[in-house]
């Protein structure tokens, strides 16, 4: 934990922007999925693309880049440059998303284009100043080589999404489809968002949960499995081999390293900390955890089964199950912590302040926490039925995302009204609000 330092992080809404605009997408995601039974029977359905993209691009996405811009200067002891170019990057993606969305689903040239355009613009001026503070960084620990890794995961992941962008709308490249989409879902999936995954969990776990911190042994064989998969990905790319099995083996070190490794790992030190009682947001880092040997298996069986049933089945986990979950708890703890140390902290011992568990009471965090774990649960029976899925049971599946997408921008709402509240108000509210509890 030595080097943490939460002064030294952005400007609130640098951050914050992102967080609030990422359940907009699981929203999105699930009106787009309710209507339609064949959305889940084939990872090339157009309404599977739209929900795949929204996930990944908008949700995890939003998640991702906004925990990146408030983790690096706290952690490396390395502001990134020009922190207001983040409101430019949240805009662009959040705009880039929909658009590149509408033309995966409705097969329109000019929205694939206008999407793939303004994804680049955000993409690119996130990139650069981020690879500029971690490069300068001083602190050298694993989380900081985690993020370069994980960086370099997302720079690959971009410029083949850009590609098959174009191919799609018609703009020919030279690199086969099948090979670019290989890369562009190992990449993404181990590398960007395992590397980032891993190493933010090394200084939140202990920080928030005060458990543990990983091994060193942990650590090294998690980037070792990160970066012996970036390289055999690399060659492959150059290659432009178009075999299935040999970008899973390729991609064999970084799944075993983030799917088994780090989740039994975190899992081990969660249940030795010192803080025995369980909070609701420490559930969701456990149920997420324990979803990465889940996708393992199904990794496994998508590469040696032709049933179309499990590479679904596998992205579906991998995003909504492991990361969709650890992501979820991680802002129900990271965003109530933001918003009482920019408001709340100067100000203790000079004034009532509200306690920062205040900021957002356990209850919401369990409605929230029932919703995602319903949703996931009826993901799975829909693409295991997905042979005969029925309209009620697609119906169900997308109304339990867009109830999930509800209480997760509720919690955030909850939060955030705090930043333009009296401190004396807030804190006197708070008590009352206890006081009719009790």
């Amino acid at each position: 934990m030595a080097g943490i330092s939460p002064e030294q992080g952005p400007p609130l809404w640098g951050p914050m922007a992102f967080f609030c605009t990422a359940p907009l997408f699981v929203v999105a995601a699930g009106l787009a999925l309710a209507p339609d039974p064949n959305a889940l029977s084939a990872r090339w359905w157009p309404q599977a693309l739209l929900a795949t993209h929204l996930g990944t691009l908008g949700f995890a996405g939003s998640v991702m880049l906004g925990a990146l811009y408030q983790m690096l200067p706290v952690v490396a002891s390395s502001p990134v440059p020009a922190p207001r170019l983040s409101h430019v990057v949240n805009a662009a993606l959040l705009a880039g998303t929909a658009a590149l969305a509408w033309g995966l689903a409705r097969h329109e040239r000019a929205a694939l284009l206008v999407g793939g355009a303004l994804l680049a613009l955000a993409f690119v001026l996130f990139v650069v100043p981020i690879a500029w503070a971690l490069w300068r960084a001083p602190a050298r620990t694993a989380t900081v080589i985690g993020m370069r890794i994980s960086l370099m995961g997302l720079a690959v992941v971009v410029t083949l999404g850009i590609l098959m962008t174009l191919g799609r709308a018609g703009v020919g490249t030279s690199f086969g489809a099948r090979s670019l989409f290989y890369l562009h879902v190992t990449f993404g999936g181990a590398l960007w968002i395992g590397g980032l995954i891993a190493a933010v969990s090394w200084q939140v776990l202990p920080m928030f949960y005060l458990c543990e911190e990983a091994s060193t042994a942990t650590r090294v064989t998690t980037l070792a499995g990160l970066v012996l998969s970036g390289i055999a990905l690399g060659a492959l790319l150059l290659a432009n081999v178009a075999t299935a099995w040999v970008y899973a083996v390729a991609a064999a070190p970084a799944m075993l390293a983030v799917w088994l490794v780090h989740p039994l790992s975190s899992l081990r030190a969660l249940r030795r900390r010192r803080r025995r009682r369980a909070d609701e947001s420490l559930r969701f880092w456990m149920l997420g955890l324990c979803c990465g040997p889940l996708c393992l298996v199904a990794a496994v069986a998508s590469a040696i089964s032709e049933d179309p049933r499990w590479p679904v089945l596998l992205g579906f986990t991998a995003l909504w199950g492991w990361a969709g979950l650890i992501m979820h708890g991680m802002l129900t703890r990271i965003v109530p912590f933001l918003v009482w140390f920019h408001r709340y902290a100067s100000l203790v011992g000079k004034q009532p302040v509200p306690a920062m568990k205040q900021l957002l009471p356990a209850r919401h965090v369990r409605v929230a926490l029932v919703a995602h774990g319903v949703s996931l649960l009826a993901g799975w029976v829909a693409i295991a039925a997905s042979t005969h899925v029925s309209p009620w049971l697609s119906g169900a599946f997308g109304a339990a995302l867009v109830v999930t997408g509800g209480a997760l921008a509720s919690e955030i709402a909850r939060v955030v009204r705090h930043v333009g509240r009296e401190p004396c108000d807030s804190a006197s509210h708070e008590a009352r609000a206890g006081q009719t509890r009790g």
